[in-house]
């Protein structure tokens, strides 16, 4: 049920209501974009003064907290129209008033510093709109390409046979792992052996696990 808050800009006090996930993530302080505190920049345009809180704020964090590297959080504002759904933010930068793709500013924001120069941030869940910075690694666009062939995103010419897996020629995992990974934790094995015992990390076990990797072995 939607809890009742009062509007903190001193020069407003307006009544609203917000619900109580927005509240536990900090939001409910001010009844609108044009009540949050700005700042004047060195190009004299106003600009929100904490654009992290303006991301959390729009940022639907999961029931087990922000500790979880598992659920997608979805992006409760903006989205980019057509078929990928980015969430976009709009902010100030060079005197300009963009929109930037929300998952880039979190991983802007968690790591303290601009994207790499040629890379791109890209989603281990395939979820476009998610923003759990546990989903979210840098990579090339030829990264970007290879993981869209891996999880049958890519479209391909009917006539020529996609490579996926162990044709791709790289990583750790085959097919015959990849079975065996599954049967193992349908048997009860947590997803650190199963990681600890093959090398590789307990976030691949899980998108293997929920079929988000090699998507094409049944």
């Amino acid at each position: 049920m939607p809890v009742s808050c009062v509007c903190q800009n001193p020069t407003c006090g307006t009544s609203f209501r917000r619900s109580p996930a927005e509240i536990r993530k900090g939001g409910g302080k001010y009844c609108s974009w044009k009540c949050r505190p700005r700042l004047v920049t060195a190009q004299g345009l106003r600009e929100p003064q904490d654009i992290a809180t303006r991301l959390w704020d729009l940022v639907q964090v999961c029931i087990h907290g922000p500790t979880c590297p598992y659920c997608c959080w979805d992006f409760q504002g903006k989205r980019a129209h057509g078929k990928w759904k980015y969430g976009l933010l709009s902010i100030v930068r060079e005197g300009k008033s963009i929109f930037i793709r929300t998952h880039r500013l979190m991983w802007e924001t968690i790591n303290g510093r601009p994207v790499p120069r040629g890379l791109w941030i890209l989603h281990h869940c395939d979820q476009p709109a998610c923003n759990n910075p546990w989903h979210l690694y840098p990579g090339t666009a030829k990264d970007n390409t290879r993981d869209a062939v891996q999880r049958d995103r890519f479209p391909h010419d009917p006539g020529h046979p996609i490579l996926r897996g162990e044709a791709l020629g790289h990583g750790k995992l085959t097919e015959a792992k990849v079975r065996n990974i599954r049967a193992r934790y349908a048997a009860g094995e947590s997803n650190s052996v199963i990681a600890a015992d093959l090398q590789v990390s307990r976030k691949t076990i899980y998108l293997v696990v929920k079929r988000k990797l090699w998507t094409h072995v049944s």
